[in-house]
């Protein structure tokens, strides 16, 4: 080897190859802005006409099971919607210092649910005069 050859840096690399021609990303990039035009005509228009999305909601099924609001502990009463312990705590807590819960006004004095609250819970709950029924039928 001669000395040219030692102090000769290595040959560079050959250039890379972009994975697009510039004419190729140029189209995606029409096409995209074509799409993002479509799509902001759409809503323009839908939101010019008034279009409601609709929900549609299955209806509740009915109560699998009833508790017995005069008998039941925290733990069952849990299972009620819309009450979790501290509710079921209050309630209890409501039934031994005023005794049976009778009404919906004492259901809405024992929990502190408000009156839609309450009307939730009705189909799951067995009241005084439904346990008796209940009772004479067994």
């Amino acid at each position: 080897m001669n000395e040219q050859d030692k102090n000769a840096s290595p040959a560079a690399p050959p250039p890379r190859q972009p994975w697009v021609t510039r004419a190729e990303a140029a189209v995606v990039l029409a096409l995209a802005a074509i799409f993002l035009a479509a799509v902001l005509v759409i809503v323009v228009r839908q939101h010019r006409a008034g279009a409601r999305i609709e929900v549609i909601q299955a209806e509740a099924a009915g109560a699998e099971y009833r508790i017995d609001l005069n008998t039941a502990g925290v733990q069952e009463l849990m299972l009620l919607p819309g009450i979790g312990e501290v509710r079921s705590q209050r309630l209890v807590d409501w039934r031994e210092a005023n005794g049976r819960i009778a009404s919906l006004d004492d259901l809405r004095e024992a929990t502190g649910l408000g009156a839609s609250g309450v009307e939730k819970l009705r189909e799951f709950i067995v009241w005084p005069d439904d346990a008796a029924e209940t009772r004479e039928t067994q």
